[in-house]
């Protein structure tokens, strides 16, 4: 992640030094409009609406990734409760069977010296 914030502030010093040494006019013409603008101002709105044509790109893909996530996560955690009473019960369960196994061994032993 600093790796792409670094190289991103790069990128934009890259682009301000461009802007600010292309600073004569130049006519811009769109459709039935037509101006006189700087090359400054038609540099930085371009890089503007690029970067927020990007986000808007990227924005859905994101949302659907962080619901995802989330829902993952809060199957993840169930499926921890879930584990966690299961190893309790399989302990509670393994201790009631030893403690029987206890009580018939001596019984057994029992019936084994009175045959």
């Amino acid at each position: 992640m600093r790796v792409f914030l670094a190289i991103m502030v790069v990128l934009l010093i890259l682009l301000l030094i461009f802007a600010v040494q292309n600073p004569g006019s130049t006519e811009v013409t769109f459709l039935t409009f037509s101006s006189t603008v700087s090359l400054l101002l038609i540099i930085l709105v371009s890089a503007v609406v690029g970067l927020l044509l990007g986000i808007a790109i990227m924005l859905p893909g994101s949302l659907r990734r962080s619901s995802r996530l989330r829902k993952l996560e809060s199957e993840a955690g169930k499926l921890r409760s879930q584990s966690a009473e299961m190893a309790a019960a399989t302990a509670a369960t393994n201790a009631a069977g030893r403690s029987e196994s206890g009580d018939s061994g001596s019984k057994g032993d029992e019936d084994a010296g009175k045959a």
